[in-house]
């Protein structure tokens, strides 16, 4: 008993479809207007903050969860803190040791004061990290912002103290106010 094998010719292979769709759960429906905005991170092209009818107020919490991770991965350092604050929508809070006194500081070893240092430079370390993450977090979203929803945020009476301060949770709280339509204006649908 001999077994025969048939070479695969071109009449075999299936043809590739091009532009088929896969299943990807964070793909949202790209309109026309939003076709031509794409993101500048890299595998999150697709996640953008839109004014507008195109605008999908489903997507909003999505997009923020997935730009809050990203940065996470992103940051050097204190980004686990970074991502906690933009779910959270709070900054982080820094209490800096108290200065001591001359008589308190008589009082200590010349130990606990070197302790009593590095707890104070510790503290403000972490307080210049936040500072620098909020501001890298504000230049992030407003990346993945399209035209139309710069030009609203530009109209918005708290934009000048938001971008002035390079502020990324105040620019957060605009964006969500601008989707959820909480920003006093109506958009024709």
């Amino acid at each position: 008993m001999t077994a025969t094998y048939r070479l695969a010719t071109m009449s075999d292979v299936k043809p590739k479809i091009e532009g088929a769709p896969r299943s990807n759960y964070r793909k949202p429906n790209i309109t026309p207007k939003t076709a031509s905005f794409s993101a500048p991170t890299s595998g999150l092209e697709d996640v953008i903050f839109d004014y507008g009818p195109s605008m999908k107020q489903g997507r909003f919490k999505t997009n923020v969860e997935l730009l809050a991770e990203f940065m996470s991965s992103d940051l050097k350092r204190g980004g686990p803190a970074t991502t906690r604050a933009i779910k959270n929508r709070t900054a982080p809070t820094f209490e800096l040791p108290k200065v001591l006194t001359l008589e308190e500081e008589k009082a200590l070893s010349s130990m606990q004061i070197r302790v009593k240092s590095n707890e104070y430079d510790e503290k403000y370390r972490e307080q210049q990290q936040w500072k620098h993450n909020n501001s890298v977090t504000f230049a992030k979203f407003l990346s993945h912002s399209t035209p139309s929803m710069r030009a609203k945020l530009q109209g918005m009476e708290t934009w000048v103290k938001i971008e002035d301060d390079q502020d990324g949770l105040g620019l957060i709280g605009l964006l969500q106010a601008i989707t959820f339509q909480q920003d006093g204006s109506k958009i024709g649908m």
